[in-house]
């Protein structure tokens, strides 16, 4: 009964992030006026969701492994959310300054004032990355209970909050709120998936805040670059994406090697291990 409650919860906080909007018409996706972009957003989160189902495969085993040193399970969570984060939010925010160029690329101008929805979307991403690793967790220490309440808690405030501000605020309105509650569960998850005497809000929200610290100064500089360029022509918007976003992400990776050496070796530690499976 309790695996039922989890599959059950897991699979019904998925489908929220399909839920943009419940109106007088009944349930739809916010800003999905045409097929082409239903399927372009149905991708986006199957493979979200198929990225997070594999992590959590993986990492799964390795944490039933350690239950009964509840405190490596902890550490490795912690460590595991740090390396995902380091790289994962870097990599979101970036995504977030180039929604202008993309939108201007790949889109008709009708569609440019969705940009600032999908930078708002980008950085709500920056929270999910963390999902996974504690979904792991809580199934491992067979916290069902808890995974549910915690999965089902989040759909049905995410449902409410958008029923009541998309008829006002539209497309903006239901992404800040998705926003919003991923801010909060996010973080929530990793808290609830530490043993009851390890608990530390400090620990874990630092394990959210330091990759932002060093991602969101070359995110910005990259998103002032981008809204200048754009404009200018196809040309200067490859440049963003060929030239600019490199540059910020790398600006991103050297301030974290001098700044926060503990989550540059862990990826060292990643990188080194996949060039010797290659070998």
């Amino acid at each position: 009964l309790a695996g039922v409650r989890s599959c059950l919860g897991g699979s019904v906080c998925s489908q929220h992030c399909r839920v943009a909007a419940c109106t007088d018409t009944g349930l739809s996706i916010v800003g999905a006026r045409d097929r082409a972009l239903r399927v372009r957003f149905t991708l986006a989160a199957q493979a979200n969701a198929l990225i997070a189902s594999q992590l959590g495969t993986v990492l799964q085993p390795i944490f039933g492994r350690l239950h009964l040193d509840p405190e490596r399970q902890f550490v490795g969570l912690l460590r595991v959310v740090r390396t995902i984060g380091a790289v994962a939010v870097p990599l979101t925010l970036v995504q977030g300054a180039l929604a202008t160029p993309l939108f201007r690329l790949a889109f008709d101008s009708m569609w440019l004032d969705a940009a600032v929805v999908f930078t708002v979307l980008s950085a709500l991403e920056s929270f999910y990355f963390a999902t996974a690793p504690a979904m792991a967790m809580l199934r491992a220490r067979r916290q069902f209970s808890t995974y549910f309440v915690w999965q089902f808690t989040h759909f049905c405030v995410a449902v409410v909050l958008y029923w009541q501000v998309s008829p006002g605020g539209g497309a903006m309105a239901v992404a800040a709120v998705s926003l919003g509650c991923w801010m909060l569960s996010g973080p929530l998850a990793v808290w609830l998936a530490a043993p009851a005497a390890q608990r530390s809000l400090t620990d874990v929200a630092r394990v959210f805040i330091r990759p932002l610290l060093i991602s969101i100064p070359s995110a910005g500089l990259l998103w002032l670059v981008a809204q200048e360029l754009s404009p200018l022509g196809r040309v200067w918007q490859i440049a963003c994406f060929l030239v600019a976003a490199p540059c910020a992400l790398a600006l991103t990776f050297v301030l974290m090697r001098l700044l926060q050496p503990t989550e540059w070796s862990n990826i060292r530690q990643v990188l080194d291990q996949v060039n010797r499976r290659r070998r």
